[in-house]
């Protein structure tokens, strides 16, 4: 009975030092695995592997080592610089853009590709190159984003573009106005994304001509946290499939008090011969200046009745009347 007893209290102790030291390993490996804002996979490029996690290689292979860093932190990243000096580094990709091997510090990056030729026979681990790379987290801003993009998908998003209305003829430059616009990661209209242009303060959406067909189309917008939201306004895109048409006219709106230039935006202005304005009542002969085959300047005369005109164009092949596009005198 003694001995019974004994023996249990050997293994119940056995089994106790088992279980805190599974403890200690797991909860270091949690706290490891806390600290890393990264993940690292492997790719074999002489043998055309899939990327993985772990990876075996042969003398001289090309190896690809691809570092993922979450959208939700902001960061400067710092490369190892000994680390990489251990290995035979071809090229290095951030941000799918190729950067010098000397440089080591980058700031918002997504990810990074690090690509060199093995020296000897081995297998790749992910645990081997936790040290590739040093995440200086600035807490601030990491917590100001955070807020920000918890606010902003809980209020109604105050979007607005300068222009609703567009030619389809010709590229197309739009300004979002937001005090969140740099949330935004795409612009969706009909089945084309866009992805917003940051100028300094300013964001644009550049679209080039002939994208859309004449239509009224919803604007979906993709956030950088994934979640989408559609706007209340639509964007109109008017389009001509002939050879001449107008596509924009600058500025819509002028005084009759004083001659006026306005600029008329379209294609195949080259063939123009003559060009009359007209309101569907009077005709009269304007001046113009052909700039380039998709720009011209007319000359609007001074004491025209304040109307809303347009124009009628006579080319080398035919009479066009654009009736389309119009602007006022007022």
């Amino acid at each position: 009975m003694f001995i019974n007893y004994k023996k249990t209290i050997i293994f119940t102790t056995i089994l106790l030092f088992i279980l805190i030291i599974i403890y200690i390993n797991l909860n270091s490996f949690s706290i490891k695995n806390e600290n890393k804002n990264f993940e690292i996979l492997f790719k074999n490029i002489t043998w055309d592997t899939k990327l993985l996690k772990n990876i075996p290689f042969n003398n001289w292979n090309e190896i690809e080592l691809n570092l993922l860093i979450p959208w939700d932190w902001k960061n400067n990243i710092s490369l190892n610089k000994d680390k990489l000096k251990s290995l035979n580094i071809e090229k290095i990709i951030v941000n799918d853009k190729e950067v010098w091997l000397n440089e080591s510090d980058f700031k918002n990056v997504d990810n990074i590709k690090i690509i060199w030729k093995s020296k000897n026979n081995w297998i790749l681990n992910e645990n081997d190159f936790n040290d590739i790379i040093n995440i200086k987290e600035d807490k601030k801003e990491e917590i100001e984003i955070k807020n920000d993009i918890k606010k902003s998908l809980t209020w109604s998003i105050n979007i607005n573009l300068d222009k609703y209305n567009l030619n389809s003829n010709i590229n197309n430059l739009i300004k979002i106005s937001w005090d969140k616009k740099y949330l935004i990661k795409y612009v969706n209209i009909w089945w084309i994304n866009l992805t917003p242009i940051i100028d300094k303060e300013d964001i644009f959406l550049s679209i080039e001509k002939n994208t859309f067909w004449e239509w009224e189309y919803f604007i979906i917008l993709q956030m950088i946290d994934n979640s989408i939201h559609t706007l209340d306004k639509k964007i109109f895109f008017s389009f001509s499939d002939t050879e001449t048409n107008i596509a924009n006219i600058t500025p819509k709106s002028i005084k009759n008090d004083t001659d006026n230039i306005i600029v008329l935006q379209w294609n195949w202005f080259s063939k123009v011969i003559s060009l009359q304005l007209s309101n569907n009542t009077i005709l009269k002969n304007a001046s113009f200046e052909i700039i380039s085959d998709q720009v011209m300047s007319v000359k609007i005369p001074k004491n025209l009745d304040k109307w809303t005109y347009f124009f009628n164009i006579m080319t080398t092949k035919w009479i066009i009347n654009l009736k389309n596009n119009t602007f006022i005198i007022n």
